[in-house]
């Protein structure tokens, strides 16, 4: 596992932000038969910045660190603009549609593209902790989980 800060030309980056938001990207920018492969090792190379290796169970310290993430990663949701926002940021959003935002990316991150390209498996740890970190959350997490995870 890599460390989660370090420092750029005096700034301090959460690789593990960049490495999730570089996910994101892809997925926007379009995976098709043409770019496929890149996207493969550009996501594998993702996902072992959060410590995933192949044929390893992640130790307790890493699912805590991967907790924290998620943690982090939904307050960091709930203070942004782009996620709270909605008709150019005139309104806000109501929690439970904010919670199901969250949670799709999530999906998308640790499920969804992975699967897409072929390295579920691999990613698999990783989406397990993180939606159970998330259910432990969100009010009635579990079921909202649950609810959730019927409609995809």
């Amino acid at each position: 596992m890599q460390e989660r800060m370090i420092t750029e030309n005096g700034t301090q980056i959460d690789i593990w932000m960049r490495a999730w938001m570089d996910i994101v990207t892809m997925e926007k920018a379009g995976i098709n038969a043409f770019n496929k492969k890149k996207c493969q090792r550009e996501l594998r190379k993702n996902l072992e910045i959060f410590g995933l290796a192949d044929g390893k169970a992640p130790d307790d310290t890493l699912k805590d660190a991967w907790r924290s993430f998620t943690a982090d990663y939904m307050r960091s949701c709930m203070e942004s603009r782009m996620f709270r926002g909605f008709v150019f940021g005139i309104g806000k959003v109501k929690d439970e549609v904010l919670a199901k935002l969250m949670l799709d990316e999530i999906v998308l991150v640790t499920k969804t593209i992975p699967e897409k390209l072929g390295l579920g498996t691999f990613a698999a740890p990783l989406h397990e902790v993180m939606v159970e970190a998330f259910a432990e959350r969100v009010e009635n997490g579990e079921a909202f989980v649950k609810k959730s995870m019927f409609k995809l």
